[in-house]
């Protein structure tokens, strides 16, 4: 379970020491002279400049790496940026204040110079999404600079001409602290102060695990101190009240703490967090490690997980002409990535069945629609053999979901619960259109994307995540103009709990990129 993964991992990190915060009044910004960046899963890219009134210059490739061990030590001087490319995690070392990991999709960190005394650093998320920071700054190493204090910003303003309308969209946020162990994700779409005639905006989220950090929304002239296991949302014009973590934000703090150390998260969970399906008769597992259990009633045995992205980068590693695959290749989650689904097209899914058929000798394939079905507890219908096409077997009225009757689900799946309406915002879902039932925000599964899969229960057929986490390629075609795929099953950003019943199907191009749409496979039986 979610709850039982975070608690091995807070202990495993237990023995790191705190350091007290404290409580002189800053009188001065801390500069950098310098920055390190430890370590790199991803890649990295530097805009350096020598101009005092431009901090974009030429650009320059740092290091790029989709696993492996830490990169050596590599100082970046100011003026500079840095952006941190999708799928990464760079941690960087600040001299004198701390350390931070950075996770992409498309973040960047901006170290000013020539005489800049504003800031230490400027952090914020570009156009794809969301960007996630994990500070821990040494109260210590700040106490060497008596009367002085880190302070870092967001959104910047402008140099344009429509610096006005800028200040309206974006929350312009300070955080300020002699020594503080907090997360800022910047990027979130949120409503804008009152009094404001824009609607919506882009503000960011802040919350603390030790010591305080002082928070203010520099155009709206709003500020509050946030204490530790509090957070708040700044947005155009306001700063929320404080409230308590979710348990997907409690998770954060591992950034924190292995930044402070130089240390990556590891790529794969440790085996003690794993779970590994037993007292199943009759299982089979591959040479991927990937479970497999037969399907009552018919020749195939379904391996019991989504497929991890584990799997699907040892494909692209034995077959590297696929680069559609990698390409259109969906990875999530922070912690633990091997262990996460992948998401991908059926193109690349019924490519990877192909392979895995060649490697093992035996017939790998995508299941059909009626034995998803099954494996969600539904009735056959033969749909595949001259039956009834999934459009006309789609139904989210009526049934049973594919854990069972229970609603709300109780530890069943991963879904639109408390801990993604963190971060979602509920203006974030007033645009993007999906409704949401309002008995899922009573549950916290402690994730806010994807989940490691089979961190929930199993059906009671062994099979995990059928309902929630991604949702899942079918071979059947919909319908009869054969113009898309079947995708079954709810998944993580399903807020619509009526879609998350077992009869319930959508249609997709095979090349299609949809998020938060992976993949199990079957196994023919010999």
């Amino acid at each position: 379970m979610p709850s039982a993964r975070l608690g091995l991992v807070a202990a495993a990190l237990a023995t790191l020491l705190s350091q007290p915060v404290s409580g002189q009044t800053p009188q001065a910004v801390l500069s950098l002279p310098e920055m390190w960046i430890t370590s790199i899963r991803g890649s990295v890219t530097a805009k350096y400049s020598t101009d005092p009134k431009d901090e974009i210059g030429p650009r320059m490739q740092l290091a790029q790496a989709q696993s492996g061990p830490s990169h050596a030590p590599y100082q970046v001087k100011p003026p500079s940026r840095l952006y941190v490319r999708k799928d990464s995690h760079a941690l960087f070392t600040l001299p004198g204040a701390g350390h931070c990991m950075v996770v992409g999709d498309y973040s960047s960190i901006f170290v000013p110079g020539n005489g800049n005394t504003e800031i230490t650093i400027g952090f914020d998320a570009h156009v794809q999404s969301p960007a996630r920071g994990f500070f821990n700054i040494s109260a210590a190493e700040m106490a060497k600079h008596p009367g002085m204090v880190f302070r870092m910003t967001t959104k910047r303003k402008s140099n344009s001409a429509n610096d006005k309308a800028i200040s309206l969209a974006y929350a312009q946020t300070a955080i300020s602290t002699q020594g503080a162990r907090f997360f800022v994700i910047d990027g979130l779409t949120v409503g804008v102060g009152a009094g404001v005639a824009e609607k919506y905006g882009e503000g960011c989220c802040i919350g603390v695990f030790e010591g305080s950090v002082t928070v203010e929304e520099t155009v709206g002239a709003k500020k509050i101190e946030v204490k530790p296991g509090m957070v708040v949302i700044v947005k155009p014009h306001e700063i929320t009240p404080p409230r308590a973590m979710t348990k997907a934000e409690t998770s954060y703090d591992i950034g924190c703490k292995l930044a402070a150390l130089g240390k990556d998260v590891p790529a794969k969970l440790p085996p003690t967090m794993k779970t590994t399906p037993k007292n199943l008769s009759g299982a089979k597992v591959n040479s991927l490690g990937m479970t497999f259990v037969p399907l009552p009633k018919t020749n195939i045995y379904m391996c019991v997980h989504e497929t991890r992205l584990a799997d699907f980068n040892a494909f692209l590693a034995a077959e590297p002409a696929s680069e559609a695959a990698k390409a259109n290749r969906q990875e999530y989650g922070y912690w633990g990535w091997e262990d996460y689904p992948v998401g991908v097209t059926w193109d690349s899914a019924r490519q990877f069945c192909e392979w895995l058929s060649r490697k093992e000798g035996k017939k790998y394939r995508l299941p059909t629609d009626d034995e998803w079905s099954q494996a969600a507890g539904l009735k056959s219908t033969g749909n595949r053999n001259g039956g009834e096409s999934p459009a006309r077997l789609s139904d989210n009225s009526t049934g049973n979901y594919p854990w069972g009757k229970e609603w709300p689900p109780g530890g069943q799946g991963n879904f639109w619960d408390l801990s993604r309406e963190a971060e979602e915002m509920p203006s974030g879902r007033e645009i993007n259109g999906p409704v949401i039932s309002p008995e899922l925000l009573t549950i916290d599964d402690g994730f806010v994307e994807a989940a490691p899969v089979m961190s929930f229960a199993p059906n009671k057929l062994g099979f995990y995540d059928l309902g929630g986490n991604l949702s899942e390629w079918c071979d059947d075609w919909f319908d009869e103009t054969r113009s898309g795929r079947v995708l079954r099953g709810g998944n993580c950003a399903e807020s619509y709990g009526p879609n998350l019943r077992a009869a319930y199907r959508v249609s997709q191009a095979t090349s299609a990129v949809v998020f938060f749409s992976g993949f199990r496979v079957v196994m023919e039986a010999r």
